[in-house]
């Protein structure tokens, strides 16, 4: 743990506060670190399962852009297979995804 006082660190434990020039309406922050001993084998495959998780949620977006993608091109190619409420739907998932995704992205 550490204290820092208008951008100095506070280390010298000896010192009192009057001493320092602290008064009141001061503000003090406190650094607190993490220890670093090096994780077990059980805590390492929990962050791998972690990762891996992360991995998977972050191939979503591409992988629904790609379905889309294969979708439209059914329906060009082959638009006697598709009703005027399923092209409705089309167009509507594919309006309310691009909101979502420039809406995430934009920024």
């Amino acid at each position: 743990m550490k204290f820092i006082y208008q951008g100095q660190l506070l280390q010298d434990q000896s010192r009192t506060l009057g001493s320092l020039n602290i008064t009141d309406n001061c503000v003090i922050h406190c650094h607190i670190s993490q220890t670093s001993s090096s994780p077990g084998p059980a805590v390492s495959s929990v962050v791998e399962q972690n990762q891996a998780a992360l991995n998977v949620g972050n191939l979503m977006i591409p992988v629904f852009v790609i379905m889309l993608a294969v979708v439209w091109y059914y329906r060009i190619n082959y638009r006697q297979f598709f009703t005027a409420p399923a092209t409705v739907s089309l167009v509507g998932v594919t309006v309310f995804f691009s909101f979502l995704v420039f809406g995430i992205y934009g920024r």
